[in-house]
């Protein structure tokens, strides 16, 4: 019986070493800017703590009030603002990566259903490679928030 419970116990680390911890996503201080006037897009911003010791990514954004959430990278080039759309983000182990305003990653929501007003609560789902699905909610602050 003994070893039967010894070959469990080995059988056990071997199914947990194989498998290795998901990481640990934190989302902190979620927020969106307000819409202008009947306005259908808006950026979100935020920091994105990894706890974990994997690497994970932000792979989707979800929303209710809005038709598309995405994901995307800002750069100043030649004096110009320039955003991509990029398919997924890496959030590094033991980490935390700011979606902010201004040169660096942040969100889009694209066909948003109504207006959004400073003070409004927003429901957001941040999609993660392997940690999955995690709502948070998001203040929406004024238009003329600081960058």
């Amino acid at each position: 019986m003994k070893r039967l419970r010894d070959f469990c116990a080995i059988l056990m680390l071997g199914v947990f070493a194989a498998f290795p911890a998901a990481a640990e996503i934190k989302i902190e201080g979620l927020w969106i800017r307000a819409t202008a006037g009947a306005g259908k897009v808006t950026g979100g911003f935020g920091t994105i703590r990894n706890t974990g010791v994997n690497a994970d990514d932000l792979v989707a954004v979800h929303t209710p009030v809005a038709a598309t959430g995405q994901i995307h990278e800002a750069s100043h080039e030649g004096g110009v603002m320039r955003m991509d759309q990029i398919a997924h983000l890496e959030i590094p182990a033991g980490a935390a990566v700011s979606l902010a305003p201004g040169a660096g990653h942040h969100f889009m929501l694209m066909g948003v259903t109504a207006p959004l007003k400073p003070g409004d609560l927003v429901e957001v789902t941040l999609v993660f490679r392997d940690a999955g699905p995690i709502k948070a909610m998001a203040t929406v602050k004024p238009l003329s928030a600081p960058k």
